[in-house]
């Protein structure tokens, strides 16, 4: 189970995605102090809170309870291939989501925005997706393949 690669990519999405939740995607500096962006919040210098969410822990915590849960499907490459392209959906919209919080807060106030750890997290997590999807499609012919030889 662990031994295989795909196994290892789902483990490390998991962690990235979990890291998202306390990573800073990046540090907003206004005329009126500095907003750290979050996956919980925009908050300011002075406890302000600018912006609450709790859509992006949601779909962070969703989609790396999905990539642990898909880990133990080992036995069912299909369904497992099923499930990495829903979480690829999942994590795509995450990164849609954080870009477009991003943009809106950046728009609606003169700021330059810092990047900060959490921000690529989600992309490199869809990139490991992907080749966690083609590692059980290649588990995949290999079994059929020694299926077709008995």
């Amino acid at each position: 189970m662990i031994q295989r690669i795909q196994s290892l990519y789902l483990l490390l999405i998991t962690a990235l995605l979990i890291a998202v939740l306390f990573l800073p995607f990046g540090v907003f500096q206004t005329s009126h102090g500095a907003f750290e962006y979050t996956a919980f919040s925009i908050g300011g210098d002075a406890g302000k809170l600018a912006m609450p969410m709790w859509f992006l822990p949601i779909l962070s915590i969703l989609s790396a309870a999905l990539a642990f849960a898909t880990i133990f499907l080992f036995k069912k490459r299909k369904i497992q291939i099923r499930l990495c392209l829903l979480n690829s959906l999942l994590m795509v919209s995450l990164s849609l989501v954080v870009a477009v919080i991003l943009f809106l807060f950046k728009n609606n106030s003169p700021s330059d925005f810092t990047v900060g750890f959490g921000l690529p997290m989600p992309l490199i997590a869809i990139i490991l997706n992907f080749m966690a999807i083609k590692a059980i499609q290649k588990d995949e012919s290999l079994v059929k393949s020694w299926d077709r030889m008995r």
